[in-house]
């Protein structure tokens, strides 16, 4: 509530300035809050949910007669999308689309005298128009984020046993993940990681099993979590404890901690009354039916190339608009909220 109240807040002021600029130049606007709420904002939260189900480039035509307040119109629709829905908007007006003198004068000669004058049916080059909305359209960019482990294999292969009853009802999964220090010797260059504000290995590491979580569990919330930090406010987390559930109650369970001398581990075992997998340093990916986890297939020799040809693979498959396995805006911000919200918790 308090954040919704504080993008209305953005929304009137960016709209006050815009009508006190126009009534600078012409007459005063009345009514303008009440405009604001139940005729602006109405509209753009259809245009907006118009727009998020369509998911291409959503063109509108504005119609009125000639200072019927289109242009206004338009800007103001714009400042609402852009501010309260963060969407790129891009207004432009037939007046953009007259032909040239030149030409107009030349179709004068053909036909009328009226065709010197704008305005006149037949002034508008409308092929340059058409030809822009058709490249607007075109624009519909594939977009996807680089959860390494979407298109691997592992995840691939374990969604088929869960989904083949392979492995029995779901349980939960544990995520289990220690270091000797942070960030790791490899990582030293990467300076940023070590400080709150953008590093840690919740947003580096835990993000992607939490995404590998959701793909299995689906939408995952926060029971509690408990987060520690060291005394220098500007560096990151050391510790993470933490239990989520999905809509069903089953637990996602992290552990992860920073500290003392032993070998970095990072793990996600998903655990079925079957049969459990468990996934190690993202690509080693073993079973279990209750004795010890055996390797599924063998380690390959350079285990970075080979996700990273499964992701432009997939990348590939996307940019055709094939289905594929890449992780969506929507999956990804759902992993962004979780990471924040652990991380906000001490």
């Amino acid at each position: 509530m308090k954040k919704k109240k504080l993008v209305f807040k953005r929304v009137k002021k960016k709209y006050f300035t815009f009508i006190k600029k126009q009534e600078i130049l012409g007459e005063p606007f009345y009514n303008k809050l009440k405009q604001l709420n139940f005729f602006y904002l109405p509209i753009c939260d259809y245009i907006f949910k118009k727009f998020k189900n369509s998911k291409k480039t959503f063109i509108i035509g504005l119609s009125g007669g000639q200072g019927s307040g289109k242009s206004t119109i338009a800007q103001i629709i714009k400042i609402i999308l852009k501010t309260k829905y963060k969407l790129n908007v891009i207004n432009f007006s037939i007046d953009d689309y007259y032909k040239t003198s030149e030409e107009r004068v030349k179709l004068s000669k053909i036909y009328s005298k009226l065709f010197i004058t704008r305005g006149v049916p037949g002034t508008h080059d409308t092929k340059l128009l058409m030809s822009h909305i058709k490249k607007l359209k075109s624009f519909d960019v594939p977009i996807a984020v680089n959860f390494t482990q979407a298109a691997g294999v592992a995840l691939s292969d374990l969604l088929s046993s869960k989904k083949s009853g392979e492995m029995g009802e779901m349980v939960g999964i544990d995520i289990i993940v220690t270091y000797s220090s942070w960030p790791r010797l490899w990582q030293k260059e990467a300076d940023w990681l070590r400080f709150k504000k953008e590093g840690g290995m919740t947003r580096e590491v835990i993000s992607h099993f939490l995404f590998f979580s959701e793909r299995v569990l689906g939408p995952l919330k926060v029971v509690w979590a408990k987060t520690s930090y060291p005394g220098d406010i500007l560096l990151c987390e050391t510790g993470v404890f933490a239990k989520l559930e999905n809509a069903n109650g089953l637990p996602v369970n992290i552990f992860a901690n920073v500290g003392g001398q032993q070998p970095d581990r990072q793990e996600l075992t998903i655990k079925g009354s079957k049969k459990s997998r468990k996934v190690a340093e993202f690509y080693k990916d073993s079973v279990s039916i209750g004795n010890d986890f055996i390797l599924l297939r063998k380690e390959p020799d350079d285990p970075r190339a080979v996700s990273l040809k499964a992701q432009l693979d997939d990348l590939s498959l996307h940019i055709k608009n094939k289905p594929n396995r890449l992780a969506t805006m929507d999956e990804a911000l759902r992993v962004q909220k979780l990471v924040e919200e652990i991380l906000s918790k001490t």
